[in-house]
């Protein structure tokens, strides 16, 4: 880093010197070197710095700091209880008011897919889009009469969405009016549970949401 300070500050002092008739100065060049080594010291490594002094005195004082290795999350998969079903929900976009299409999968605890969801929903941003997925599954769900003793998991992989639903006073005005339809509606099942999962395992149902943009009539 000291390095290409030193050379930034010479070549623009060379350039003041041979164009604009500057005398050469050795302190202006080591003033302005230190005052661009500590900036970038301070940009790079805000809570590892110190004095320019220290680093001539004590050179293990400018080791970069080691960083844990980053690791990703994992989600062991888990069989549903018998009687249940699961409902895997995603929405996509083109843009932030664009096209928008909802996908989702039903199955058992056999996996055997029971439901399969392809639908374009008009145009909206990205956040009431996510939430009328989820207002679709509970409508699904309830439509069929052998659900309504089975409880219903349903599986996001958006973490705002899941706070909108388990936490109605935290939502944006403008969404509160949608999360309340929905609440009103996932009333009308006996048990059921809303959680994250990653975009890795919500694959399927995430292609079936592009799907949707772009399909001219729904697919169920």
């Amino acid at each position: 880093m000291a390095w290409y300070a030193i050379n930034w500050v010479i070549w623009t002092t060379r350039n003041d010197v041979i164009f604009n008739g500057k005398i050469w100065d050795v302190e202006q060049i080591f003033e302005p070197t230190k005052f661009r080594v500590v900036w970038w010291v301070n940009a790079k490594w805000p809570n590892h710095n110190c004095s320019i002094g220290d680093l001539a005195r004590l050179l293990s004082e400018g080791s970069i700091p080691t960083r844990g290795r980053n690791t990703k999350e994992k989600m062991a998969w888990t069989r549903l209880v018998e009687g249940s079903l699961k409902f895997n929900t995603n929405g996509a976009s083109k843009g932030y008011l664009g096209d928008l299409g909802i996908g989702g999968i039903l199955p058992n605890e056999q996996g055997d897919v029971l439901v399969l969801l392809c639908k374009f929903v008009g145009i909206c941003d990205s956040n009431k889009t996510e939430l009328l997925v989820v207002k679709k599954a509970a409508l699904i769900h309830v439509a069929f009469r052998w659900c309504a003793s089975r409880l219903l998991p349903i599986e996001y992989d958006k973490r705002n969405v899941i706070k909108y639903i388990t936490s109605p006073t935290d939502v944006p005005w403008r969404l509160r009016q949608l999360v309340i339809q929905t609440l009103n509606v996932l009333c009308k099942i006996s048990k059921w549970e809303i959680k994250h999962i990653l975009c890795t395992t919500n694959e399927k149902v995430d292609s079936l949401a592009k799907e949707g943009i772009l399909r001219p009539e729904n697919f169920f």
